[in-house]
């Protein structure tokens, strides 16, 4: 059965993040799992094998854009489900 969870998070300040951010919430949950059961994570990163789960972007409002990504306003939320 389907299921998903959505997260959503304040930052406490403003922080770049990359133009392609999918890394970062992909890293994010497994560093949510890490906390709960390290091995589960551990298998859940290993390289070339089928992934039994799906991650969203990363969904945040951008302040200004900079050479190495956007600044995040910290005044929004950031969303990422999985």
């Amino acid at each position: 059965m389907p299921v998903e969870i959505s997260l959503e998070m304040y930052a406490e300040k403003s922080v770049v993040m990359p133009f392609f951010a999918g890394h970062v919430a992909m890293r994010l949950v497994l560093d949510f799992i890490r906390l709960v059961d390290p091995a589960a994570s551990g298998l859940l990163d290993e390289l070339n094998i089928f992934k039994p789960y799906s991650v969203t972007t990363l969904r945040f409002r951008r302040s200004s854009p900079t050479e190495k990504g956007y600044v995040l306003d910290p005044l929004f939320s950031r969303k990422v489900g999985f």
